[in-house]
Order: C-alpha cells, then structure tokens, then sequence
C-alpha cells in the first residue's frame, strides 16, 4: 500500500526553526538602549551594529560566560577600521565616541569548544558641547 506524502504546513516549520535557532542575534532590533542576553555557539561571530555620529557617545558592557574575542569596527570602501582593537575578554565596560557618522559593530566571536552565553547592555548618550 502506497502512503501519500503530506506536506508539512508553514506554521510548522516556521516554529521548527524558532525551537532550533541558535540564540538570537543583536542586531535583529537595536534600540538607542537596550539589554540582551543570548548564546554564541563555538566558531560563530555576532554583532550589535549601529549609527553613530560625532555628536553621540556610546556606553556599553558585557559579561560572558567565556572569553570572547571582542571588538568596535565600521567599513568603509570594502575595507574595515577599528577604533576599539581586538581583544579577548569575558567582561568589560567602556565607552566610545567617533569622529565620523558611520555604522559600528560591536563585535564577539566565541573561539572556544563550547557555547557562550552573553549578556550586553549599551547606551547612545548625545554629545555636550
């Protein structure tokens, strides 16, 4: 007897992928501040990007359960800058303020074996002159 194949409706492989998706990636939704808390799986890189200009400062920190190697980048004609250089950290709390209206990344790569949980907390703070 011949069984018929059954097609799997999209709801269910909508929420098939919700349950199976590593962690949720910063920069789904940025807000001018927020917090988040989510895994980075061994070998993966995230990043919570954002405009900034001259006239904003950036308030951030994080605490991982692992060291991470973390950074502040921006491209620029397909090359890339780093106003906060690479640096393996687990925790750390800082503040950034750029010369140039660009598109930062504040960026975590998990080099280790294992799962690394995250959590972050950044603030845009307006300039005084």
């Amino acid at each position: 007897m011949k069984t018929k194949k059954r097609f799997k409706p999209f709801w269910y492989w909508s929420l098939l992928a919700l349950l199976i998706a590593p962690g949720t990636s910063l920069s789904e939704n940025i807000n001018d501040e927020d917090k988040a808390l989510y895994d980075i799986l061994p070998g993966k890189t995230d990043e919570l990007c954002m405009t900034l200009t001259p006239q904003e400062s950036l308030e951030y920190s994080f605490e991982a359960t692992g060291a991470l190697l973390f950074n502040i980048h921006y491209h620029l004609a397909h090359r890339s800058f780093y106003p906060v250089h690479q640096k393996l950290a687990s925790k750390e709390k800082g503040g950034f303020s750029p010369n140039s209206k660009q598109r930062y990344c504040l960026t975590w790569h998990n080099a280790n074996r294992h799962p690394v949980a995250i959590k972050v907390e950044h603030k845009k703070i307006p300039r005084t002159q």
